[in-house]
């Protein structure tokens, strides 16, 4: 397991302790852990989604870019 040591401002130091306190996390490490694994989620599902976009496109089927497809996916994600 990778082992950090970092320095956070007081107000981010603070909103740690309290999602401790009031969330169901046993330490701040899980809280973090939580944090990055919800990131590294969300950059696997952007791009498993820009690579089923661009299969789309090179199947000759789309008729708009890639760039467009993929706007409007994030916009519907977003939204």
């Amino acid at each position: 397991m990778a082992d950090y040591n970092i320095d956070l401002p007081d107000v981010l130091g603070s909103h740690i302790s309290r999602a401790v306190q009031h969330d169901d996390y046993a330490t701040a490490s899980e809280f973090i852990e939580h944090l990055v694994q919800k990131d590294f989620d969300r950059h696997a599902s952007d791009a498993q989604l820009r690579q089923l976009i661009e299969a789309g496109a090179e199947s000759g089927e789309v008729k708009i870019g890639v760039s467009a497809i993929w706007l409007d996916a994030v916009k519907a994600k977003a939204g």
